[in-house]
């Protein structure tokens, strides 16, 4: 008599089967029927755990996120190192571990304008880094390399413009803004970090060109 899988490692398989489709050939093409076959789950064993493939796309997105937080943290915990110095690593690991998934992410902010869970859940996304982000603010004044008077305030409007600013990039191709306007966007928010922290100009690079180009 076969044995029943535990329904976590079920919904596991789906997971991966479903960001290997997105990867290899799109969300917006793959079918939940393509992640059943995939998974060789029945449309009742998906249904179980996810309402839609949205779902999946919003797990799937929290994981990268949970992933990339935690390579914050360990950052931001980092004995012997300046704030400016964890500020540099920060965005560098950040960019580095979103490559790779950058066709995910990209698949969810063009799917952004017309699913409300999206717009929620993107809010959501950013809103995980403000404590990391805080916690390197706070060295920063501690050691006089950064002069903000309301740190946690400051981190979280700072990350909703992150927000705006992918949400403004991630439309139909023929409504989105050229590579140029794109770069003119990060060089000005890059700016509004820098100033609003008290840190000198190139400090911080949100978007490195290659990224930039998968994202767009």
């Amino acid at each position: 008599m076969s044995q029943k899988k535990d329904p976590e490692i079920r919904k596991n398989e789906i997971i991966q089967a479903a960001e290997q489709l997105f990867l290899t050939q799109s969300y917006e093409v793959t079918t939940v029927e393509h992640i059943l076959q995939l998974a060789g789950l029945s449309k009742g064993g998906f249904y179980h755990h996810f309402k839609s493939k949205d779902d999946v796309l919003v797990v799937i997105l929290d994981r990268i996120t949970d992933e990339s937080v935690q390579a914050a943290q360990d950052i931001a915990d980092r004995k012997r190192i300046s704030a400016l110095q964890k500020l540099a690593l920060f965005f560098k690991h950040l960019m580095e571990l979103k490559m790779p998934k950058a066709k995910i992410i990209r698949a969810f902010y063009e799917e952004h304008d017309s699913n409300p869970q999206f717009y929620k859940q993107n809010a959501m996304i950013w809103n995980k880094y403000v404590p990391v982000f805080t916690q390197i603010v706070l060295q920063g004044i501690q050691e006089g390399s950064m002069t903000v008077e309301h740190p946690e305030e400051t981190v979280r409007l700072l990350f909703g413009a992150i927000a705006s600013l992918y949400h403004l990039y991630h439309r139909k191709a023929d409504d989105r803004g050229t590579n140029d306007e794109m770069k003119r966007h990060v060089e000005a928010l890059e700016s509004i970090f820098t100033k609003t922290l008290g840190i000198d100009a190139g400090q911080i690079r949100l978007l490195e060109s290659d990224l930039l180009k998968e994202l767009i």
